[in-house]
């Protein structure tokens, strides 16, 4: 039984280990493989180095990733109604959409005007991503 094994490619060396001599041995024995189930549901994987200081051997990190897109729903929060910054961002959007023409395409045009003012209401007070080391 074969295992079909591929390796994960390491981006930013070529080589993980040193004897840190003069005229140095260079050599790369750090590897991760994968199958090629996990190839197929994270086709972006990949390997990085890290920051050496003692060490002869590089730490290397795994990044699995998918290159399958996320939907772009949008979905309004009703927290969202609660703060008053919230309405005065977005009605004036709301609002300066020209109310001529069939209804139906006045306020699909109002409902995107507000989608879109909401959007950048948010991204303004978005709490800040908190970073654990």
């Amino acid at each position: 039984m074969t295992l079909q094994l591929i390796e994960l490619p390491l981006l930013d060396r070529l080589f993980t280990w040193t004897n840190k001599r003069a005229e140095p041995t260079l050599a790369r024995l750090d590897r991760a493989f994968f199958t090629m189930e996990f190839g197929n549901v994270f086709p972006g994987s990949t390997l990085t180095s890290g920051h050496r200081p003692t060490s002869d051997h590089t730490p290397i990190l795994a990044s699995i990733q998918t290159n399958i897109p996320k939907p772009s729903i949008f979905r309004l929060e009703r927290s969202w109604l609660l703060d008053p910054s919230f309405l005065h961002s977005v009605l004036p959007s709301w609002q300066s959409v020209s109310r001529t023409g069939d209804a139906a395409r006045v306020m699909v045009a109002q409902v995107k005007a507000a989608r879109l003012a909401s959007k950048v209401w948010l991204h303004k007070h978005r709490s800040p991503h908190i970073h654990i080391p």
